[in-house]
């Protein structure tokens, strides 16, 4: 992290916190919802490569801390405006990505004993193959334990930034606009680096997705629905028509298989979308899209979609 970063995350923004401008500020902005969004959840040490990852205690204070202060609601009620704000709080939703099974095992039980509502977003090749590996995984444990080795056919990528100077990109940039191509090129980074297929197992905790029949009991908890978030973890605007038009309607249709239940929100990979990406989720059945930030200008795409907030475990109180 950026001596910037450190300053403004350790030093401006709890003053920032602490001064009670924030809850000032809330009175008057217009903004009356929210979307946070979580990847993983942990009870190891903080000596771990993906930093989706946050400590339980974190977390805990955390999603504690959204049910003092927020009107905590379930996304679908966010989206159909069945509620209302209360006591002029915003109101907030709380959603996860890549179905990790420590999102059920250890994040769960804390929102079930909060009764806070939340949505999970599932990869569904996570549930047909269950040694599947999510490729983002992979690069951040290469470019953590194996940096100086991140040298492919397709760039060198080894230096601890993970950065190509010939191609101007970050390793993770670079697979990210590989559409289709992801998992070829993972294929390669784990014959460069062959010990990562057996090292990265120490990190279960991490990496390893929940199963259908982890979903299927977390299902019947009413604090939690759940979403696609694509099949393979594509970039979906990187994608040809085909293959986008296959990512969204396989993994809606083994989410709805595996839970009985319609399946109708998506939370895009890297909120990677474009106009192709909008007009396809609509046709194959979905209501309603999750992204980052807003990529396109149009006034109908805020109608269909609305941005989140990822945390991290470098996200402060």
């Amino acid at each position: 992290m950026s001596l910037i970063k450190k300053f403004k995350r350790q030093i401006i923004s709890p003053a920032v916190f602490y001064s009670g401008l924030p809850k000032l500020f809330a009175k008057f902005c217009d903004k009356k919802s929210l979307i946070a969004n979580f990847h993983g959840v942990t009870p190891h040490g903080d000596d771990i490569f993906n930093k989706g990852h946050i400590h339980v205690d974190h977390f805990y204070r955390l999603v504690k801390y959204f049910k003092d202060n927020f009107n905590v609601i379930s996304l679908e009620d966010m989206l159909r405006n069945h509620s209302k704000t209360r006591n002029s709080k915003i109101n907030l939703c709380i959603t996860f990505d890549d179905g990790y099974l420590n999102n059920f095992t250890v994040a769960a039980p804390i929102l079930h004993d909060l009764k806070l509502p939340a949505t999970f977003y599932i990869v569904t090749r996570t549930l047909e193959d269950p040694s599947f590996i999510l490729w983002t995984d992979v690069v951040d444990y290469a470019l953590l334990r194996e940096y100086r080795r991140c040298k492919f056919s397709f760039g060198d990528f080894s230096n601890p930034e993970g950065y190509d100077p010939v191609q101007k990109l970050f390793l993770r940039d670079y697979i990210k606009k590989s559409g289709s191509r992801i998992y070829r090129i993972i294929d390669e980074i784990m014959a460069e680096i062959p010990t990562i297929k057996n090292e990265i197992k120490e990190f279960d905790f991490l990496i390893k997705t929940a199963d259908k029949d982890t979903l299927r009991a977390a299902s019947a908890n009413r604090l939690f629905t759940f979403g696609s978030h694509s099949h393979s973890h594509y970039c979906m605007a990187y994608l040809n028509e085909e293959e986008l038009r296959q990512e969204l309607t396989t993994s809606k249709q083994i989410l709805e298989d595996t839970l009985g239940t319609k399946v109708e929100t998506i939370a895009y990979p890297d909120g990677s979308y474009n106009e192709g990406v909008i007009k396809l989720t609509l046709e194959t059945g979905y209501r309603q899209g999750l992204i980052v930030d807003f990529r396109l200008n149009e006034r109908t795409v805020s109608l269909h979609y609305k941005p989140r907030f990822s945390i991290s475990n470098t996200t402060n109180y």
